[in-house]
């Protein structure tokens, strides 16, 4: 018994959403850790200044590689003045609260990222 317990847990650890939680799950609080909307304006707006990294940020909110691409979607949209930093925050917030863009298909369509 102990040995097939031993052999569920291991495969549910690595089912995919135990292994990579998703970016835009944790802006909106679906997975955990949840990344903060205000700390993210801020983080996104000061790397659009050039006052921080993509890395910097990455490190800063514990992404996984699989966030940081998702991430770096949303700064590359930023540094193309294609999105403000501003409206990445509405976005998030609406979503945090389960407003309009509460699951990952509507805040990607909205953000204009695959």
């Amino acid at each position: 018994m102990r040995r097939f317990l031993s052999l569920t847990i291991f495969l549910l650890l690595l089912q995919p959403s135990f292994v990579q939680a998703d970016f835009y799950r944790r802006l909106i609080g679906l997975e955990e850790p949840k990344i903060a909307c205000h700390q993210l304006q801020s983080a996104m707006a000061e790397v659009r200044r050039g006052k921080l990294t993509a890395l910097q940020v990455a490190t800063a909110f514990n992404l996984t590689v699989a966030e940081r691409v998702q991430a770096q979607d949303l700064i590359t949209r930023i540094q193309a003045d294609l999105l403000t930093a501003a409206e990445m925050h509405d976005v998030c917030l609406l979503g945090e609260y389960g407003i309009f863009y509460n699951s990952e298909t509507t805040m990607k369509t909205r953000y204009g990222v695959p």
